[in-house]
């Protein structure tokens, strides 16, 4: 009952290999397969990689935004000086008189720490690179490793139709999962370059209100850690719309950030007249205002919309690896025959799954289909990848499926409504009218509540 027909694909298959340790290694395998898969390993790499080639060609830019400055050797020191000797500090005259060429100076330094911050974040990247593709090529080795095992026992045929038909199925749930697991991560990582920038922006409000404490050799480095915060406060907010082409941002336009930016331009000079100082403070106020409300806006939209989606597909994943988990260990238990099954795995791996790990002790199902080949299946690892790079690991079954039809099923029926269903969840994340459903920001608030948008920056400035 539950053995395949000798006239299967492999005559030596009845009783091979089954075994308790065949058992116990099948249960590790589970266990090993199932902690891989919670951290997503394959969307994180194809996330740093897409990431990593974006953060590229902004360097690219940034670089050649900074040959274009003649002033060569340009330090925040040599700055200092130039302040220092022409005695800008605390004299609004001078600082009008000298205003454009103290921001052209400060314009290169501008360029300097974007090339230098960018540089970082490719460093950054590069390295979660060598991680998740060293995770990817673990979990890759795990279905090897699992793949062998079954085929050892079951030959090149599923052990059973029931088998078949719950590893499709639990294929185009992970495959589904895997495309929300992308979009979480775009999330997750805008939040975090939003809540970056307040804490920025948070420690240059600190340096502000020290300004006029200090003498003029303090206050110029006060200054200089103010534009540098705001600085990469800006590029930060700017680094999670470039996360999140799609959606808008109800806060933190780009015609407020490009304010921001104009006055960190002439902050030097600003902060020597006291009605361009409340100017720039106001700015910069306001932009840390505006940007916590952007942070609280991100966790409550990715909450109350691709998060439930995400728990929901989760629990549907989970359900369906316990179904399929259950009907292999029935399979394996039936080809050991009268072999005595002893294990003591049963508390210490398998209650290691979680809330769907329950040992099984269901009957077995139907016989198998000696036409139907056996594989093992990722969607994520295996799908089509750029002919240039190197392929991840995919059974030769897999291409037998499809070129048999067996991806026609009810479960398509599934797969294609969780497609629909994402694609009017991104129409909904790119429409205006998704701030109505936040439940933070009500047109009932009072006016106080809600951080009022950077107003534009005086006619003088110019574009940086």
């Amino acid at each position: 009952m539950g053995c395949i027909p000798s006239g299967s694909m492999r005559t030596n298959t009845q009783g091979s290999g089954a075994s308790p340790e065949t058992l116990d290694l099948y249960l590790r395998l589970e266990r090993d397969i199932w902690r891989e898969e919670k951290s997503v390993p394959a969307p994180a790499l194809n996330h740093s990689m897409v990431r990593l080639e974006t953060v590229g060609a902004e360097l690219a830019i940034a670089e050649q935004r900074l040959s274009r400055f003649t002033r060569s050797g340009s330090t925040d020191d040599s700055l200092k000086d130039v302040i220092l000797e022409l005695g800008i500090d605390r004299n609004p005259s001078k600082a009008q008189e000298h205003e454009e060429f103290i921001a052209n100076i400060n314009r290169q330094a501008l360029a300097r720490n974007e090339v230098a911050l960018l540089n970082r974040r490719r460093e950054e990247i590069e390295e979660e690179v060598k991680i998740t593709t060293a995770k990817v090529n673990y979990l890759q080795g795990l279905y090897q490793q699992q793949d062998a095992l079954l085929g050892d026992l079951f030959g090149e045929a599923y052990g059973s139709e029931e088998e078949k038909r719950l590893e499709l199925e639990l294929d185009k749930l992970r495959s589904y999962r895997d495309t929300l697991a992308g979009g979480e991560l775009e999330w997750k990582e805008a939040v975090a370059f939003v809540t970056s920038a307040t804490e920025m922006l948070e420690r240059a409000l600190q340096c502000w209100s020290n300004l006029e404490k200090e003498d003029s050799n303090s206050r110029f480095h006060l200054a200089t850690e103010i534009r540098n915060c705001v600085q990469e406060a800006v590029l930060n907010v700017q680094a999670a719309q470039a996360l999140l082409p799609g959606v808008q941002f109800p806060f933190c336009s780009t015609r407020e950030l490009t304010a921001v930016l104009q006055a960190v331009v002439y902050i030097f000079t600003d902060i020597q007249e006291q009605d361009k100082a409340q100017h720039s403070f106001k700015c910069y106020n306001n932009f840390a205002e505006r940007a916590r409300a952007l942070v609280r806006w991100m966790d409550e939209t990715m909450q109350n919309t691709l998060q439930k989606d995400v728990n929901d597909v989760d629990q549907k994943v989970g359900e369906a690896t316990a179904a399929l988990r259950a009907v292999r260990l029935g399979l394996i238990r039936s080809k050991m025959g009268d072999l005595p099954v002893q294990l003591p795995l049963n508390g210490s791996v398998l209650g290691q799954f979680g809330q769907h790990a329950a040992y099984p002790s269901t009957g077995l199902p139907n016989g198998p289909r000696r036409d139907v080949p056996r594989r093992l299946t990722h969607s994520a690892l295996f799908a089509a990848q750029d002919p240039t790079k190197s392929q991840l690991y995919a059974p030769n079954g897999r291409q037998k499926e499809r070129s048999k039809g067996f991806a026609t099923s009810s479960t398509d029926k599934m797969q294609k409504e969780f497609q629909r269903k994402l694609e009017t969840r991104g129409n909904v994340w790119s429409s205006r009218q998704l701030e109505q459903q936040v439940n933070y920001w009500r047109p009932g608030d009072s006016p106080q509540q809600v951080p009022q948008a950077i107003q534009p920056a005086p006619p003088r400035y110019s574009n940086y």
